[in-house]
């Protein structure tokens, strides 16, 4: 923890803060407040507290209690990976983050690849351009009609595939959002989101949008104290390869751009819904090979434009 804040504040400036062993922040950067934590909310939040607590053993107490928390650390850190989660940097300035990822890779830092145990991944929270109900449909739609080609060209991992955290919007849903007849306000998007059991565990997470948009409509659906309030998308799907020496954040984020594009296009994503809408009546894995390569002709237009 302590080596990977000193590298961010290196390259970024700011004081290092230590709230816990499983907590730091690096405030007042360039860009502004930088967290890094454990990604697990068992350790993150001592809830192993509790349960010692309820065999009477209290080690809030103990001269100990760092040192025992350094051992619980250590031991999880085989298989509960360091989050460092970034505040908003303009796309300008992109490149500074990969250039922290090539400085954390010659120390040896574990990404997705490296252990058949880790199932890391990298999440991007894109501004959205508008609160509008049509623009949000229009990303969503743009998503699904991706998500397939997306998943080929990054190459999952087969432990993130096997995982819960970004599932794909079941069929029912796809076909719902992708109909032509389909024109909800923002109230009965989010409504129709949880209505279709969608959770935060999808490949593009709509809930931090639609809690910044809707608190209370979403928090009448929603208690799992995870999800925070942010005007974004929050795209999950990408691998965090840092073993990788050709892996980059430019790299994954120019995969999303390919959402924001085709959610740009009204004409090519009314074409491309009804095509998926028939191609996807058709067995599933000669239906996702041959819409794969109607995504592809899609993108290799558009670059040679």
């Amino acid at each position: 923890m302590e080596t990977v804040a000193q590298f961010v504040q290196n390259q970024f400036g700011g004081e290092i803060t230590k709230h816990s062993t499983y907590e730091y922040s690096i405030d007042e950067t360039r860009f502004g407040k930088f967290k890094l934590e454990v990604d697990a909310q068992l350790i993150k939040d001592k809830r192993y507290q509790e349960v010692l607590s309820s065999f009477g053993v209290d080690i809030s107490s103990w001269k100990m209690k760092d040192k025992i928390e350094d051992t619980i650390l250590n031991l999880a850190s085989g298989v509960v990976p360091l989050e460092l989660i970034s505040p908003p940097i303009p796309l300008s300035q992109l490149n500074e983050i990969d250039t922290l990822i090539e400085k954390l890779r010659k120390e040896e830092i574990e990404g997705t690849e490296d252990s058949p145990f880790y199932a890391f991944g990298m999440h991007i929270n894109p501004e959205a351009p508008s609160f509008e109900s049509t623009d949000i449909l229009a990303h969503l739609q743009s998503f699904i009609l991706l998500d397939s080609w997306i998943r080929a060209d990054i190459n999952i991992n087969w432990s993130r595939r096997i995982t819960p955290y970004i599932e794909k919007f079941d069929e029912l849903y796809a076909h719902l959002a992708l109909d032509d007849d389909y024109t909800p306000d923002v109230a009965a998007l989010i409504k129709d989101f949880f209505r279709h059991k969608n959770d935060r565990n999808r490949a593009l997470d709509l809930l931090p949008l639609f809690t910044h948009i809707k608190p209370d409509l979403v928090q009448n659906h929603l208690d799992d104290g995870l999800t925070q309030a942010r005007p974004t998308y929050h795209y999950r799907l990408p691998n965090c390869s840092f073993g990788d020496p050709e892996w980059s954040v430019a790299k994954e984020w120019n995969r999303w751009i390919l959402v924001e594009k085709l959610a740009n296009d009204d004409r090519m994503r009314r074409f491309l819904n009804h095509t998926f809408l028939i191609i996807s009546s058709s067995p599933v894995e000669w239906s996702k090979k041959r819409w794969n390569k109607i995504i592809q002709w899609w993108i290799d237009d558009i670059a040679s434009a």
